[in-house]
């Protein structure tokens, strides 16, 4: 299960983290706080399939099959790039929520010419990762909500 999500997580976080680490210039301390923020990412759904709710839920083949549709998009337009725009979206508002949380108000511009300390920069972009995946997943699961409400009709058309 861990290996699924890893790659899931990977593939979905390409696109924002191609841009990330360009705006902290590929320095350690910034691509570590992404590669932190992705994992923690990919062990929550990792804990998250063991649930009982969530193996109940995935019993269901429309909820299956809506889940499958749901992250089997978000892979595809990570990797063929479409999604760059929704990536950009939700990381501008990502930034502005993590730089209130650090205080390094627009910090992204002083961390990217190393002005700030190598911690304070892994952090922000730690947490800037975490932002803009939870905000990508709160889009994801209303996609998810709409394949979802699809594939219940179908069923239910072939029944």
């Amino acid at each position: 299960m861990f290996a699924k999500w890893l790659l899931i997580c990977v593939c979905a976080a390409g696109p924002s983290f191609v841009i990330g680490g360009g705006m902290g210039n590929w320095r350690a301390p910034a691509v570590l706080g992404m590669v932190i923020g992705v994992l923690i990412f990919v062990i929550g759904y990792s804990a998250l399939e063991f649930t009982k709710t969530i193996q109940q839920k995935m019993a269901d083949p429309v909820s299956r099959r809506a889940a499958w549709i749901a992250y089997g998009t978000r892979v595809a337009i990570s990797i063929l790039f479409i999604g760059v725009y929704l990536d950009i979206f939700c990381g501008a508002f990502a930034i502005g929520i993590s730089s209130s949380v650090s205080g390094f108000q627009g910090s992204l511009g002083r961390i990217s010419r190393g002005d700030v300390p190598a911690s304070i920069e892994c952090f922000q972009f730690m947490v800037t990762t975490i932002v803009q995946g939870v905000l990508l997943n709160l889009v994801l699961f209303a996609y998810m909500g709409i394949a979802w409400v699809v594939c219940n009709l179908i069923s239910q058309h072939r029944s």
